[in-house]
């Protein structure tokens, strides 16, 4: 079958198309989440395949424009799945969503901090004996990172809201 392409549409205030791009970084792309850059380009967390390792988060750059600028992906052995993305001050960004490799349960929740190129920086991943999803990402004041999503690991076993607090170097 045909592979799923992510779409990047820019729209006037009126709703007026002005530009739509799409990328690809491996096989079967899933975009989830859309942020503005402090350049004014766009940053992309997703999902995609690459290779034989099964999913993984990818983060696509691109300029005021929807160019090109760059894309990575990153994971290990298992499936991961990106979710959401932010910007920090070093103009780096911090994405998260979820990891089957080398976890403490079913999945836990995975974050990893990447360079304003696109290298990563650091990984890491938080959870219990079962399902932990993490689904949003915001910057706190102190310079931290608030992580949400779900737990089966936690509370009544069942998709418990799971909130995570994490420093700034994750």
């Amino acid at each position: 079958g045909e592979s799923a392409n992510v779409l990047l549409l820019k729209t006037d205030s009126d709703g007026t198309e002005v530009w739509t791009k799409t990328f690809a970084v491996g096989t079967n792309n899933s975009g989830r989440s859309v942020k503005e850059t402090a350049d004014g380009g766009f940053i992309i967390c997703g999902e995609t395949e690459v290779g034989g390792s099964g999913a993984q988060i990818f983060l696509i750059k691109t300029d005021t424009d929807g160019e090109l600028v760059w894309s990575n992906h990153y994971g290990g052995s298992g499936n991961e799945a990106g979710w959401d993305v932010v910007q920090v001050e070093d103009q780096g960004f911090i994405a998260a969503g979820y990891t089957n490799s080398n976890t403490n349960g079913e999945s836990d929740y995975y974050v990893l901090k990447a360079d304003v190129d696109g290298t990563i920086e650091w990984e890491t991943n938080i959870g219990g004996q079962y399902t932990d999803q993490a689904k949003g990402i915001t910057k706190t004041s102190d310079g931290g990172f608030g992580v949400i999503g779900y737990t089966q690991s936690y509370g009544n076993v069942s998709n418990d809201v799971y909130l995570v607090k994490l420093g700034g170097d994750g």
